[in-house]
């Protein structure tokens, strides 16, 4: 009897890490493509559990965005702007300790009303060693660059942050409501 409750405690105990997905690395040279990184390897829809290395500009944190749910792809029709893709992915862990936020590409629309009452949208693209609002769709764990500088107001809205890690000594202010 005790060696059945033996086994079944050490099952108990290393199911999670049966169970816990493997994590992809990936190392982007070229600003932007980060997608075409991840598709060398496996279906990005499948990964849990990311790494990356190198450079990233806006493009490669819209598409981080997709990969975690936090973001669906739209096109502009008619004066609204209309779903082009209802794939989800299912990122819930990120490691950029190791990355570079650099200046480029875009990752997200900002609308504001103009005086005519019409709405306009602006593009927001990255900066260079800077957070940017609403930047990492829905995570779990974020593990920041190194080379992080600044963080901006909002930069983990929309976020299911459990765990949030600072890797860099250069970070001196977080905005208040950063995290709502």
């Amino acid at each position: 009897m005790k060696r059945i409750a033996l086994l079944v405690t050490a099952l108990f105990l290393t199911l999670p890490m049966l169970v816990h997905a493997e994590l992809l690395e990936v190392t982007v040279e070229t600003p932007g493509m980060l997608s075409y990184q991840i598709s060398q390897k496996t279906d990005w829809k499948t990964v849990t559990d990311l790494k990356v290395n190198g450079n990233l500009n806006g493009t490669d944190f819209l598409f981080l965005k997709i990969m975690s749910n936090g973001y669906i792809l739209r096109k502009y029709t008619k004066g609204t702007y209309d779903p082009i893709s209802n794939e989800k992915g299912n990122l819930k862990y990120l490691d950029l300790t190791d990355a570079n936020i650099v200046d480029g590409g875009k990752f997200a629309r900002r609308s504001r009303k103009t005086e005519l009452g019409w709405y306009d949208y602006d593009e927001i693209t990255t900066e260079n060693n800077t957070t940017g609002f609403n930047m990492f769709g829905d995570l779990e764990t974020l593990i920041l660059p190194r080379s992080l500088k600044k963080v901006l107001f909002g930069s983990f809205v929309g976020t299911s942050l459990k765990t949030l890690t600072f890797t860099s000594d250069e970070v001196k202010e977080i905005p208040d409501k950063t995290l709502c």
